[in-house]
């Protein structure tokens, strides 16, 4: 069988290939990948490697070697941990990471197989009528499925976990997938056709609802830009990239090296990276611009790339020699530490945010009037003072990153603002006076269906939206929802961005495509005092805690209830643990931690002395799989894992 990597096809056939040196079949623990190498660090794969996938629990970056008919496992500094071997005349092309379950997914292009690998070990191989070589893999979260392109049949399948769901016919040769979280759409690069396919994420399998693009010729790689909310789609013959929206909108293209493969969403550079295998050249665009361009290796061959969201790094793969180049500069955590860690903070710290780039958690001190900021090791990075806010006595309360520019805000309910923060630095205050302002604002969220913040107005019953496209952002509109809200959260399986309201014991499911349109609004009854919610990708299921009913009530953003779940006194906040599926709530008056599995609570953390704690806010930290949780009453941050 061919693949084609450039516009000239490389043949490919099984090359035996012996054990690699260096490589184990143990995995090594995610605490001990922390990594220091140097910016240009390269190490061997296997004979052309070609599309890799990064896994955020055990941070590893899994890379599929076409000719040697097996997998290479890499940590982030760029060290084999692993080999997975798939069998003589396997022809392994992309690997794609799904949340719900925490495996790897790796497409096999000759043999009509999808392999799934849970940390370093083969679990399962799925074979079906529905594959035709396929392609391309990458998880739906607007349908919490694995969609695999068919490159020999123009159609794309739909897995759940080694079960096929459902089909829908694409164009011709469909390649690679990128999800459109502002439009709520799955997209399929279709190489044979010169379009995009746009499916619907919360339906994919709806042949109807299917928008077809037009871009420039072979198109191929692409990657959704956060910051601007557009497609970029790398034409493999056109030497550019065209830049489009989901449901049609083409903003123009942006001319790079000869033969661009793949593409990636680079998170710390806030830009597109595309791979351009004849020129061996990765470009950095921005907008419609080129801001700068990597030279790799005379004749490498690049290939795939992917982001590694732990260290902010690009991992480069290149056919000749067989090779990973790693680009861009690793960000020290410093971390983590011992479960049970604590460090100190202000007086009264609020509702924390975990920022992926710096990889900092942000602590809002309401009656010191700062703002702590912490590492992975829970060591002060930084204090934000009170000169730097409004002044003596505002009072910080709840944090939140917005990944389209990557600034946190910070909302202060004293003075009913909402500051701006770069790194360690205060660089605006919103105040919104225009619409009516803040209200006494408690929790704020961001809204990737319509790039906005929504900010949580208790003294006024409303959610204010902060467009944050460029500049510090301004408000953009205000919506009614119900009575006091405080907490608010994204749910992508619905498209829908939740409220949750204390006092009428409601959660307010807001369309996240359109926040503004109160006509679309569902309101759902849950337990008494909603204080916070937590999306579990695992069972595409929203996690409300009830703070006077101490229980936590399970629902979706469509309205429908599963049920309610126990956990301690007067529950405060909550927060999904990528690394164990599992949702943490933090119960304040108990001074515990409930862990909870789908319906059932599995786990009770009781840290000894911190019984008067008063647990409050609760972050996830992705670099270190750790959770960051604030205690009111103690002015301490408890580090758990």
């Amino acid at each position: 069988m061919v693949l084609i990597v450039g516009v000239a096809a490389l043949m490919l056939s099984p090359i035996a290939v012996g054990e690699r040196s260096g490589a184990s079949s143990a995995a090594t623990p995610a605490s001990m990948l922390r990594s220091h190498v140097t910016r240009d660090s390269s190490c061997a794969v296997g004979a052309v490697p070609a599309f890799e996938a990064f896994d955020p629990v055990n941070h590893y970056v899994y890379v599929p070697n076409s000719l040697n008919n097996n997998l290479s496992i890499l940590n982030g500094a760029c060290k084999l941990i692993a080999t997975v071997a798939f069998g003589a005349d396997s022809e392994p092309l992309q690997a794609g990471f799904d949340p719900v379950n925490n495996r790897v997914y790796v497409t096999d292009y000759a043999l009509d197989r999808v392999y799934e690998i849970a940390g370093t070990k083969l679990v399962a191989t799925v074979a079906s009528s529905s594959f035709d070589a396929p392609y391309g893999v990458a998880f739906d979260p607007g349908d919490s499925v694995m969609a695999v392109s068919n490159y020999g049949s123009g159609s794309v399948a739909f897995m759940s976990g080694t079960s096929i769901v459902g089909t829908n016919t694409v164009g011709s040769d469909p390649a690679f997938f990128a999800y459109d979280p502002f439009w709520g759409r799955l997209l399929v690069t279709d190489l044979g056709s010169n379009n995009v396919t746009s499916m619907l994420a919360t339906d994919p399998t709806d042949q109807a609802a299917n928008i077809n693009i037009p871009v420039g010729t072979f198109p191929k790689g692409i990657a959704f830009d956060a910051e601007d909310s557009e497609d970029y789609v790398a034409n493999l013959a056109s030497d550019n990239v065209t830049v489009i929206s989901a449901v049609g909108s083409q903003f123009g293209s942006v001319a790079v090296g000869t033969d661009p493969e793949s593409a990636v969403w680079d998170q710390a550079t806030l830009s597109v990276d595309v791979v351009s295998y004849e020129t061996n050249t990765v470009s950095e665009i921005q907008d419609l611009s080129v801001v700068r361009t990597i030279t790799g290796p005379a004749s490498a061959g690049l290939l795939g790339v992917e982001y590694d969201q732990a260290n902010d790094r690009l991992f480069v793969t290149g056919v000749n020699p067989a090779k990973v180049y790693l680009y861009g500069k690793a960000v020290p955590t410093a971390g983590p530490v011992t479960s049970g860690t604590s460090c100190h903070s202000g007086n009264y710290p609020g509702t924390d945010a975990y920022d992926p780039v710096n990889h900092d958690i942000y602590v809002p001190n309401g009656l010191t009037a700062n703002i702590s900021i912490f590492n992975g090791a829970c060591q002060l990075v930084a204090t934000i003072p009170p000169g730097e806010l409004t002044g003596t006595y505002s009072e910080p309360t709840a944090a939140v990153y917005d990944p389209t520019n990557n600034y946190v805000y910070v909302d202060d309910d004293f003075w009913d603002e909402v500051y701006v923060i770069s790194g360690t630095t205060v660089i605006g205050t919103i105040s919104g006076n225009d619409l009516g302002g803040f209200d006494l604002p408690a929790g704020m969220a961001f809204d990737p269906g319509d790039s906005v913040i929504g900010v949580a107005n208790s003294g006024s019953n409303t959610v204010t939206f902060i467009g944050t496209g460029s500049g510090i952002g301004s408000v953009e509109a205000n919506i009614t929802v119900g009575t006091e809200p405080l907490a608010l959260a994204y749910d992508p399986h619905s498209g829908r961005f939740l409220v949750a309201n204390y006092h009428s014991d409601n959660v307010t499911s807001v369309d996240a495509l359109y926040p503004f349109t109160e006509s679309l609004n569902i309101n759902i009854k849950v337990g008494h005092g909603p204080i916070a919610i937590a999306y579990d990708y695992g069972n595409a299921r929203d996690y409300v805690v009830n703070s006077e009913s101490d229980t936590v009530s399970v629902i979706n953003g469509l309205g429908k209830v599963y049920g309610t779940v126990s956990v301690g006194s007067f529950p405060f906040d909550a927060v999904w643990d990528q690394a164990k599926g599992d949702i943490y709530v933090t119960n304040y008056d108990s001074g515990t931690i409930s862990v909870l599995h789908g319906m059932s609570v599995v786990r009770t953390i009781t840290p000894s002395g911190s019984g008067s704690a008063g647990f409050d806010g609760i972050a996830y930290d992705e670099a270190t799989d750790q959770v960051f949780v604030t205690g009111a009453e103690s002015e301490e941050v408890y580090v758990y894992s």
